[in-house]
């Protein structure tokens, strides 16, 4: 099995889009021609030599106003073997260890004793020219100490290296200060780009969000007023529906002969003699069965009675025998205002 790891994602190798995006970020954040560079990376004071030729090719670490934590020195050409590689672009990002395995063969110095650094100097047409730099630890403390670069109350003095107009960096524990400063700066930087979106954010979602709330509070008490409306509507209806049964019972019951008046004027007609069998009226005519001691007369008593109108027999006067009384069965109509109208 190869030693070499990959990315893959659906049986696709994404280990050269990696590789891109992470030269991306590397040119974005660590390329000298970045504007982010430019304006968060700490600036040094040149310590020696005091007069620099070309401070610009120094990665414009130079400033008049450096800040006194961080100083840097370019060391004397007879101390550093610099050397230039001609690669394709395609190559960049894996310059990292290329440059690594170069450093290992073109360096006179023991492997331990050996610091190094690389930059890419020149792009042009697809090519790029990367500047390498190898010198010896022993020796360049060695010069600093004769120089006294180590006793001027910097954190850490940075190596550089300028052959031909180009400077490169030493890569080593010296060089880690600034850009550990540098890095807490962008974590500064995007903490607060992140405070930044997500303060806009609440701005324009609060608002939103509080409509929102608001909106669906407002629905909510629709519903409630809607389903109070239908109840009510329901009662309305029902209430309507009972006023006109009874406003139909009213007019059924208008169109009826008052029981009560009959009863009491039959009553007052009918004497203690005549007893009744059965009182039937419909539309307005009377008509009464019973039993006489003289079912004539009785029926000519009733016929006095201005209630009563066409008082007549509608069959023949039966005695029975057993009782000794007559059986009749007698109608008439009614003749008063108060006998057949139920509106009083």
């Amino acid at each position: 099995m190869s030693g070499e790891s990959s990315v893959t994602l659906f049986g696709l190798n994404l280990e050269g889009h990696l590789a891109k995006l992470r030269l991306g970020m590397r040119q974005l954040l660590w390329g000298h021609e970045s504007g982010i560079w430019h304006s968060l990376y700490p600036r040094a004071q040149i310590l020696y030599p005091r007069v620099l030729e070309n401070t610009q090719d120094v990665a414009g670490f130079h400033a008049d106003k450096p800040e006194a934590t961080f100083g840097l020195a370019v060391l004397p050409n007879d101390m550093v073997l610099m050397k230039c590689f001609v690669m394709p672009e395609a190559v960049e990002s894996e310059l990292d260890s290329a440059m690594r395995i170069q450093a290992e063969i073109n360096t006179p110095f023991e492997e331990q004793d050996t610091c190094s650094g690389w930059r890419v100097v020149e792009r042009s047409n697809g090519i790029i020219k990367v500047a390498l730099a190898v010198g010896s630890n022993h020796m360049i403390q060695k010069w600093l100490e004769s120089n006294e670069l180590d006793t001027l109350g910097h954190k850490d003095v940075e190596l550089w290296a300028q052959q031909d107009g180009y400077s490169v960096l030493l890569r080593g524990s010296r060089s880690s200060v600034r850009e550990h400063a540098y890095m807490a700066r962008l974590r500064g930087l995007l903490v607060k780009s992140l405070l930044a979106v997500l303060g806009i954010f609440l701005m324009l979602f609060l608002p939103v969000s509080f409509f929102w709330i608001r909106a669906e509070q407002l629905a909510a008490t629709l519903m409630e007023v809607e389903d109070r409306a239908d109840s009510s509507i329901r009662l309305k209806n029902e209430l309507f529906e009972v006023r006109e049964a009874a406003a139909l019972a009213g007019r059924f019951l208008s169109q009826q002969p008052s029981y009560n008046t009959l009863l009491d004027s039959l009553s007052d007609a009918t004497p203690d003699s005549v007893y009744f069998t059965r009182i039937g009226l419909a539309n307005e005519q009377v008509t009464v069965s019973g039993m006489a001691e003289n079912a004539a007369e009785y029926q000519t008593l009733l016929s006095e009675y201005a209630e009563f109108d066409a008082v007549g027999a509608s069959s023949a006067f039966t005695r029975d025998t057993r009782v000794g009384l007559e059986r009749f069965t007698l109608t008439f109509g009614l003749s008063s205002p108060e006998l057949g109208d139920a509106t009083e």
